[in-house]
This record gives C-alpha cells, sequence and structure tokens, in this order.
C-alpha cells in the first residue's frame, strides 16, 4: 500500500454488549480496508489506553471492540497478537484492568506487551520538527 494513501472503513454495530455483532462489524471494517495478515505474522494492537475508567466512559477502546480485533487477526492466520500502549500518567496494569483490555487480552489468548522502554532509531535525512 503507498503509505499516503490510507483507507478508513467505518461500519455500524448496535450495541458492544453483543460479542457477535461487534465481531462481524470489526471484521467488515477490516476487510473492507483491506486488512491483510501474512501467515505466522506477530500483530501489535494499541488500544488506546488513555486512563483507568469502566469501558462505559469510553475513554479507552472498549474491551469488545479489542476481543473482536484480536479474534479477527488469530483467525487471518497471525501467530501472535500482542496488545500494548503506554499510558500517560497511570501504570498500564491499572489501565488495562479498570478498562477491561487486561482480562480481554488474557481470555482471547493474545500476549500483554508492556511498553516500558525506548530505544532509538536512526532516520538518515529526518529533521527534527
Amino acid at each position: 500500500m503507498n503509505h499516503s494513501q490510507m483507507i478508513v472503513s467505518l461500519c455500524d454495530c448496535a450495541s458492544y454488549d453483543n460479542q457477535d455483532l461487534v465481531d462481524a462489524a470489526v471484521a467488515l471494517a477490516a476487510d473492507e480496508a483491506g486488512s491483510t495478515v501474512p501467515s505466522g505474522a506477530v500483530v501489535l494492537l494499541k488500544p488506546n489506553l488513555l486512563n483507568a475508567s469502566a469501558p462505559q466512559r469510553a475513554a479507552t477502546t472498549h474491551p469488545a471492540v479489542l476481543r473482536a480485533a484480536i479474534r479477527y487477526f488469530k483467525s487471518r492466520g497471525a501467530a501472535r497478537v500482542l496488545v500494548g500502549d503506554s499510558p500517560g500518567w497511570q501504570p498500564m496494569d491499572l489501565v488495562g484492568s479498570v478498562s477491561g483490555i487486561m482480562e480481554a487480552t488474557r481470555s482471547e489468548g493474545a500476549e500483554w506487551a508492556q511498553f516500558s522502554e525506548s530505544v532509538s532509531v536512526e532516520i538518515p535525512g529526518a529533521r527534527l520538527v
């Protein structure tokens, strides 16, 4: 895919309470956006763990959406699915626990990946803006 072109797909989902509906909406949106998963791939999902809020507050990705995304990528051939983020001011385990993201991750057999270390990457010709 040309990185100057991004495809966005939106699909209606009536409720987070019916996981089958959420699974279908996420799969449809991903398929319509042209999502591909090479067999045996490692996929990292970053669910925007903003703060330790219950799912009803909509401060983070809803656990049902994350659950559907994990299922989608596993069903398309991903060997491993990792879920990680770096909340700005609260510990990731606290945010993941209160938001329901950690339970969804673990119950779907995905891996909890803490972004606790930084790395430096050389980018020739890059400049700081």
